[in-house]
């Protein structure tokens, strides 16, 4: 008597679990009655005298009005004052009622608070720095006007270059930072007192798009590297590019290219391409498929000669920009990985994943392999995932019959 083979298939809870859609379902259960049991009770605020002292004072320097009306005594420590003199809303009329109202305040000389004027400079408070050293004369700084001057407050640069030239001044991180930070005031007075600077002046301000400042800094004298117009195009700043091109000669690598390309700023790759001839690499076109960059793929693809990698296929359908996806495996011929498939399927893009599978034969550069289909269905997750399980579902061999 023949006799007949029997395969069964044994699905446990592992396989149930490895499915990610499955998975979070599950979690959200066990979360779900978790917090039935023991519910968080939420923060409540207390008025009145109740309120902490310390916040009030230093964190959120509330004016005087308001502090007498909650504080009948003021027995706190003296850094609640010192931390108040930095608060960006700390008042002189503020801190004097405090002073007054704690007459035994000293203003510290501990390591950790001899950097109370730099502090206060980097928020720009004038007034509160005038009253510290008129009334501390024994203060000392050794960061306040290049702080002063990174965040643009010209006349606290100019108070404390006045006072402060002699016991050191500042340093070239003072037109260094104020020129990132695109503070042209700032860098005309210190240039107008022979301060110097750095490569980093012009570098970070034509990074950060302040052509103003990057013309002054050239009439300077200013130096720069590449860095310089790599940066600019690589924020799509197209004037600086422009200006760094006629008016230097350090140039651009290809990471301007590049990094134009993966940001999506047609109008720079456009002009780098056309006046520079420092390439781009392959990349370009993988950073700008994968960012959603259409114009820009589609640009590389029909001036550019460097072509691109499974990555940009892979990126594109992971962040689910099937017109990308559509526009590559009709256009190119590099294909993509198993990334591609998976990716789309783990970050719920239905429309990507069915493209993907619909054309596994179509493309001679990749096959979506039987194992490569169950790993997506494996990552799937979110809304749609029902959905993409079920379509790749029919995608795999039939099951074993008994």
């Amino acid at each position: 008597m023949q006799q007949v083979k029997i395969v069964t298939t044994t699905t446990t809870f592992i396989i149930i679990f490895r499915i990610k859609y499955l998975q979070r379902i599950i979690f959200n259960h066990i979360y779900d009655l978790c917090s039935r049991e023991n519910r968080l009770q939420p923060d409540k605020w207390r008025k009145g005298n109740t309120l902490p002292l310390d916040r009030l004072i230093a964190h959120y320097a509330m004016p005087f009005d308001f502090l007498k009306q909650h504080i009948k005594s003021l027995n706190r420590s003296d850094l609640d004052i010192e931390r108040f003199c930095y608060h960006p809303n700390a008042t002189l009329p503020t801190l004097k009622h405090l002073l007054r109202w704690h007459r035994e305040f000293k203003l510290s000389t501990a390591d950790n608070s001899v950097d109370i004027l730099d502090k206060v400079a980097a928020v720009g408070n004038l007034d509160i720095i005038q009253f510290l050293i008129k009334t501390y004369p024994h203060l000392t700084c050794k960061h306040a006007i290049d702080l002063a001057a990174s965040n643009g407050y010209v006349e606290v640069v100019k108070y404390l270059y006045g006072r402060l030239r002699r016991k050191g001044g500042c340093s070239t991180d003072a037109i260094d930072l104020a020129s990132e930070h695109g503070h042209l005031s700032v860098v005309e007075y210190l240039l107008h007192r022979k301060e110097t600077f750095t490569r980093r002046a012009m570098n970070k301000s034509s990074e950060n798009g302040h052509l103003t400042v990057v013309d002054r800094l050239h009439r300077a004298g200013g130096r720069c590297t590449k860095d310089a117009m790599d940066g600019a195009a690589a924020n799509g700043h197209l004037s600086v590019v422009e200006y760094l091109h006629t008016h230097r000669t350090e140039g651009c690598s290809i990471r301007a290219l590049d990094a134009a390309s993966k940001n999506g700023y047609l109008s720079v790759v456009e002009y780098l391409n056309s006046n520079r001839s420092e390439g781009c690499s392959q990349f370009a076109m993988d950073w700008a498929a994968s960012n959603g960059h259409l114009s820009v793929v589609d640009y590389l693809h029909r001036n550019r000669t460097e072509g691109c990698t499974t990555i940009a296929v892979d990126g594109a359908s992971r962040n689910g920009f099937v017109n990308i996806v559509e526009y590559l495996f009709n256009s190119r011929t590099e294909g993509c990985t198993s990334i591609a498939l998976c990716g789309a399927a783990a970050n719920n893009h239905f429309t990507t994943v069915s493209f993907l599978i619909s054309n596994n034969n179509n493309n001679q550069q990749q096959t979506f392999t039987v194992t490569n289909i169950r790993d997506a269905i494996t990552m799937a997750q979110g809304e749609d995932a029902p959905k993409i399980i079920t379509l790749l579902s029919k995608y795999l061999p039939p099951a074993p019959q008994i």
